[in-house]
């Protein structure tokens, strides 16, 4: 089985178990999840996509306005199997007429608030979490390129750039590697401490900089901080910065199939406490999402 027939097979379990004819897939994150690293965006700045992908029992559909069709077969869905249903941009219900085409009941499962159909988005994500070989790889890929691409911008940091100059640095280096920057998160100084989501600003880099990048390809997202500092490295720093260390190797060691969150998360708590840190945890959520997906 190809990665579309295996991700195919889970949908269609899906509507089996759960009595739906078909289901309707709009968000990027779903949209890329099942056409391997397709992407049906235009606006960065929204979950949904420009297109929708359907799902029955026998047929997987693709449903775009003619001005987005051309593009999606010509570089998203190649080869991948697709049948293509296309309707005028300036139909305002295109989308659910090509679907009622296609199924002609209401008994749909779909990503978003669509007309006729029932929000599933949270069961949807779920048939996501097992990552297919292949999506390992592109993982692997993506945890590099993302690493390189933010290191590659620390290098060529100096003291006197401003934070918004440092975000222009490390989303260029990313995009300059055919990767969406989804998140670019700066400080300098002062503000690393002060702030835990520091969104980047005019302040300029004296001595210190944090960065850190969430970069975005296929679907997948692979997050980078990276500490930089100009001249010796104050005490604290180091010892703040091996505590960090610990507690991540910690989580790495223990994160494997089978593990359940809760587990994960009593580790955690454990590593602050022996790095020294005790209530450190309660300042910054953990991680909310499964570690494990097995």
């Amino acid at each position: 089985m190809t990665e579309i027939d295996v991700k195919l097979s889970r949908i269609r379990a899906y509507l089996l178990e759960n009595d739906f004819d078909a289901m309707a897939l709009t968000l990027q994150s779903n949209f890329a999840w099942l056409t391997a690293g397709g992407d049906n965006r235009v606006y960065s700045a929204t979950e949904t996509g420009a297109s929708s992908l359907l799902v029955t029992p026998d047929r997987a559909l693709l449903i775009a306005n003619n001005i987005e069709t051309p593009r999606l077969i010509a570089e998203e869905l190649v080869g991948k199997g697709f049948e293509v249903i296309t309707y005028p941009w300036y139909e305002n219900d295109g989308l659910r007429c090509a679907i009622d085409r296609v199924v002609g009941t209401d008994r749909i499962a779909s990503d978003t608030a669509m007309p006729r159909t029932e929000n599933r988005a949270a069961e949807i994500a779920g048939l996501r979490y097992s990552l297919t070989p292949e999506e390992a790889d592109r993982y692997r890929w993506l945890a590099m390129g993302t690493a390189f691409a933010v290191q590659d911008a620390c290098h060529s940091l100096e003291p006197g750039i401003t934070e918004h100059m440092v975000a222009a640095e490390v989303g260029g280096a990313l995009l300059a590697n055919g990767i969406q920057p989804a998140l670019l998160l700066i400080a300098t100084d002062e503000r690393i401490a002060k702030f835990r989501h520091p969104l980047p600003t005019d302040q300029k880099l004296v001595r210190s900089a944090m960065v850190v990048a969430g970069g975005r390809k296929w679907g997948l997202v692979a997050c980078v901080t990276r500490l930089v500092h100009f001249g010796p490295v104050p005490s604290d720093l180091a010892r703040r910065h091996e505590a960090v260390c610990h507690v991540d190797a910690s989580l790495i060691a223990a994160t494997r199939p089978g593990t359940a969150v809760s587990d994960l998360f009593s580790i955690a708590v454990r590593a602050y406490e022996e790095s020294s840190y005790p209530d450190e945890w309660r300042l910054h959520h953990q991680e909310e999402r499964p570690l494990c997906f097995a």
